[in-house]
């Protein structure tokens, strides 16, 4: 569900491969979306993530961040992606 989810509201903006297990995705942003950019507003609009960056032994120049829906009903994951897909066509 979260994988067409995210292609039908994000498309081509970001990339990520289904896990084999667990519960969540690493979404890999298009270097015109810059990271610290998404956060910023995610926040503004109260949806608050962390970023590749700010993850320990990772490089900051990922541009990616940690989608983790397993405590998310259907609702709040529409919520999530609907915010994140606002924050993107904004640029």
């Amino acid at each position: 569900m979260a994988d067409l989810m995210l292609r039908d509201k994000l498309g081509d903006r970001v990339s990520f491969t289904l896990p084999q297990g667990g519960m969540a995705i690493w979404l890999r942003f298009k270097e015109t979306y810059p990271l610290d950019r998404i956060l910023n507003r995610a926040k503004e609009r109260e949806l608050y993530l962390k970023g590749s960056a700010y993850y320990k032994n990772h490089h900051s120049d990922l541009n990616s961040l940690r989608f983790s829906f397993a405590s998310l009903n259907k609702s709040e994951m529409h919520s999530a992606v609907s915010i994140l897909q606002d924050v993107l066509e904004r640029g």
